[in-house]
């Protein structure tokens, strides 16, 4: 019996993912360097033109980008470092297995391994540990000025909203392709598997032109996700820009009724340009998720059936 279970190979468990999230908490409150650097540059270094203050304030800033730069690269190479452990596990677990499961089931496996990796390995996994403080920044958004937080909060609303109408805009599309996709991996089965006899019963032609068939349909559909997508992207795109243009045209309003200063003018177009980020991400990233963690169930299942089979 396989001894591996499904606690030790996944690297979705609190023991795999704790680090990461203690690290993207403090590269997330990071991001809060810049803000501050702005405001206080603007309403204390250029009121008092003090350059040894200007210069303190400059290398504590730089010390901190610093230190955020390291705990990112910590970040990407730590889940690189998961990819590869969870990948060679599996590997060696689908291995074992294999004299138990046709080639066909054991290629399946295989290919649910692989949409996991590629999950771990893509920017888009990082969104589950960034997109909580999405609310903070809203929050220093609005100790700026409440109307500073107001446009923060219609933006993010804004950009969720684009991110909702592109899923739902690509979510039968996907489904249609992924229908074609299993169709070609079984027609590529039939045509590898049965191919000597395919070969003497001269059938092997009717089978590939129907195998060109399903592959068409396959690239048809993919086309029609890809540019459904290149659509929404320049859509999400211009969204953001023109929330930028309104956030910094309301800051600079507030700073003409000496409502608020520049500092916090520039500090707030930063902070919603930091808040607006995960969530556009999610917009790229949702369908890997959902395949990752679709892989990741089935992969489950295996190996907890295989578990119960004897050796």
């Amino acid at each position: 019996m396989v001894q591996n279970s499904w606690n030790n190979l996944s690297p979705f468990t609190f023991k795999a993912l704790g680090p990461m999230t203690l690290v993207s908490a403090a590269i997330n409150a990071l991001m809060l360097v810049v803000p501050i650097y702005s405001l206080q540059l603007f309403d204390r270094v250029l009121s008092s033109r003090s350059t040894d203050t200007l210069f303190l304030l400059t290398v504590i800033a730089l010390f901190l980008l610093i230190s955020q730069a390291l705990l990112d690269t910590l970040r990407q190479k730590y889940t690189q470092r998961k990819a590869l452990q969870f990948e060679s596990e599996s590997a060696q677990w689908l291995y074992q297995i294999c004299g138990t499961r046709s080639e066909a089931k054991a290629r399946y496996v295989f290919n649910d391994i692989n949409e996991i990796r590629s999950l771990l390995t893509s920017p888009s996994f990082f969104v589950a540990f960034d997109l909580p403080w999405t609310p903070l920044f809203l929050l220093v958004m609005f100790m700026l000025h409440p109307i500073i937080g107001l446009v923060g909060l219609i933006a993010v609303i804004c950009v969720l909203f684009v991110a909702l109408v592109s899923f739902y805009a690509k979510k039968k599309s996907f489904e249609a392709t992924y229908a074609t996709q299993i169709a070609t991996n079984r027609k590529v089965d039939e045509l590898f598997n049965k191919q000597e006899t395919l070969l003497s019963q001269q059938a092997y032609k009717g089978t590939f032109d129907k195998f060109q068939s399903v592959l068409a349909e396959k690239l048809w559909f993919r086309n029609k996700i890809d540019l459904a997508s290149i659509n929404l992207t320049s859509l999400a795109k211009l969204v953001r820009m023109t929330l930028q243009i309104g956030i910094m045209g309301t800051g600079a309003f507030l700073v003409i009724e000496n409502a608020m200063s520049a500092g916090g003018m520039i500090a707030g177009s930063i902070l919603m340009a930091r808040a607006l980020h995960p969530i556009e991400q999610l917009t790229a990233g949702f369908q890997g998720w959902k395949t990752g963690l679709a892989a990741a169930d089935r992969i489950k299942q295996a190996v907890n059936k295989s578990q119960t089979e004897p050796e």
